[in-house]
């Protein structure tokens, strides 16, 4: 492995590489991780977060999917006596990503200290949940030493980054944390072919562990006693298990009596889709893998006013890279789904693919469709980029 990592851009190249290698390679963590993001998706669009969600998002120790907090973090107690609270800070968390909200999380946790509810300032806590509802725009660091560490790291090998100071224990963790993602996400996307965000990430960990270059272990790996204070994390090189991202991986979810076999790509798609839906007026998620039948899920339905809308993604690149032949299966699905069990239809139907390039026949298709069957209205939805997609119909 050649030793020259003097930027961003350098470990990019390198790292895509180095990924590829079976030893780097792991389906369980990014399936965790999947599931509590998609539940945060799921309950900031209903304005609900239920039990099970803040158990997870605050309290769960290990195999949370975002990160391991294993000392010092919310008790049992705590967390019965302050759910309330808990509940207010994540709607919070949920509607803004800014140093504003932050820091506004962070007083009402001194709040709750000062008035006896809790032991600590459970900053690692609040981390994790804002990498929970942000993960492509943080570094899932959540200690004051972690994240320390992978800026120092950083900064130490490469000549396009700035050293950040530290004045004091109490450092800034959103700013580093959210300022040093937004710089690889902005190197990334000048590349000729921009990596996927599963694929950014997992860079961060392999280069955190030094997989990917020579020298020194990371500057302090060593949690202090004051810095317990933020709640301790499993230390990454060790703890952490690692994403799976060949090109297509199938994964299996079970259903009841049955196995769908998913790709990883589409499971991405699906994350970009449901975070587009968050943003748009009118319409709104009402559930992921709604079942129809007594083996069928269907991929996403939306409730737009007091209608439904059944979405099937599906992404080219497991059908050679063709929207034909995506188009034609998603089609066969989503029909199925609508007519073969009619006792709950839907208002619309839409097929949603991820970046391609559609001809004028695959056009003219969803136009045809719709022309010649009148008890259907389909829409094609093709994304742009991460937050946009374009309509056909």
């Amino acid at each position: 492995m050649s030793s020259n990592i003097n930027s961003i851009a350098k470990l990019l190249d390198i790292a895509e590489l180095e990924l590829a290698k079976p030893e780097n390679i792991s389906e369980d963590y990014e399936n965790l991780r999947r599931k509590i993001i998609d539940k945060g998706i799921l309950c900031r669009s209903k304005g609900e977060y239920n039990n099970d969600f803040l158990w997870d998002l605050w309290r769960k120790r290990n195999r949370n999917g975002i990160a391991n907090i294993t000392s010092n973090n919310i008790s049992e107690d705590e967390f019965k006596r302050i759910k309330g609270d808990l509940i207010k800070f994540t709607k919070k968390i949920a509607q803004g990503n800014t140093q504003k909200v932050f820091d506004e999380i962070v007083d009402g946790f001194k709040l709750l200290k000062e008035q006896g509810k809790i032991q600590y300032i459970y900053r690692a806590a609040i981390a994790r949940v804002f990498c929970t509802f942000y993960p492509d725009e943080h570094i899932n660091w959540v200690t004051i030493d972690n994240i320390k560490d992978i800026n120092i790291l950083f900064s130490d090998s490469f000549t396009d980054i700035s050293k950040v100071p530290y004045l004091s224990k109490d450092i800034n963790w959103f700013s580093i944390s959210f300022n040093l993602r937004q710089q690889i996400n902005d190197i990334n996307s000048k590349r000729i072919k921009p990596l996927e965000n599963i694929i950014v990430r997992q860079i961060v960990s392999l280069y955190y562990k030094r997989v990917l270059a020579y020298g020194k272990p990371p500057h302090n790996s060593k949690t202090t006693t004051e810095n317990n204070e933020s709640g301790s994390i499993n230390n990454p090189s060790t703890e952490r298990e690692e994403v799976s991202l060949d090109e297509i991986i199938p994964h299996e979810r079970e259903t009841i009596g049955s196995t769908i076999t998913v790709s990883q790509k589409e499971k991405e798609l699906t994350h970009r889709f449901l975070n587009w839906i968050h943003r748009q007026k009118g319409i709104e998620l009402y559930g992921v893998e709604q079942r129809t039948g007594a083996h069928d899920r269907i991929d996403v339905t939306i409730k737009q006013g007091m209608s439904l809308i059944y979405a099937e993604l599906k992404s080219v690149s497991s059908y050679s890279k063709t929207p034909k032949r995506a188009i034609r299966a998603a089609l066969g699905q989503i029909l199925d789904y609508q007519f073969y069990d009619t006792s709950s239809q839907a208002s619309e139907l839409w097929i949603v693919l991820d970046q391609c390039k559609l001809t004028t026949i695959d056009k003219n298709f969803i136009k045809s469709l719709n022309s010649n069957f009148k008890n259907i209205t389909l829409k094609l939805l093709v994304e742009k980029n991460e937050l946009s997609f374009r309509e056909y119909k």
